[in-house]
């Protein structure tokens, strides 16, 4: 069963900020065209009330300008919070995996992430977790590699002990011995 993240406001702050930056673009850039189209009809109704023949045409078209504005208006504001939600929906591409990410770092640094972060098929940032996975594999190996170079340094100085050294190289090995098993695990 693929991964599913139920809250839809991963990281609220960012989400609801990176929203209004949108719906604040789409505000700032479509604002001027009610307003052009209700000075056209302005235009139109007072040219054709003077020059046609029948001035109840520009009367009509005068009356109508209100109508027409208040329906772009009202789309505008439908089309702003169609883009408010699809803006929530595209930010949670975006913070769900970095929630992910920032938590799989606190487990590792922890020393509690057991294998590798997984991102869903739709998820931004893909290549973020493929290099966490692999900065996580290499740093294993390297701790894996540590921890084996103390086991064979202390199994080591097990064995010079157990071959009766003086008594100043056994209180050196036993220091040695002492500080190699108090090195943490990592």
């Amino acid at each position: 069963m693929a991964y599913q993240r139920r809250l839809l406001l991963i990281n609220k702050p960012f989400q609801l900020r990176f929203a209004f930056y949108v719906v604040s673009w789409m505000i700032a850039l479509s604002v001027t065209y009610p307003l052009i189209i209700y000075e056209l009809f302005e235009m139109m109704g007072r040219v054709l009330s003077r020059l046609s023949a029948d001035p109840s045409i520009g009367l009509q078209i005068l009356s109508k300008r209100q109508d027409v504005f208040l329906l772009l208006v009202f789309l505008q504001l439908a089309v702003m919070s169609v883009m408010f939600l699809v803006s929530i929906f595209l930010s949670h591409r975006i913070a769900g995996p970095i929630y992910k990410l920032s938590k799989s770092m606190e487990l590792a640094r922890d020393g509690k992430l057991e294998g590798p972060i997984y991102f869903r098929k739709n998820d931004h940032f893909k290549e973020v977790a493929d290099l966490f996975n692999s900065m996580m594999a290499r740093l294993n190996e390297r701790t894996k590699s540590r921890e084996d170079g103390i086991q064979a340094a202390v199994s080591s100085l097990e064995v010079a002990l157990q071959k009766q050294p003086s008594i100043e190289a056994r209180a050196s090995i036993e220091e040695a011995l002492r500080n190699l098993k108090a090195t943490p695990k990592a």
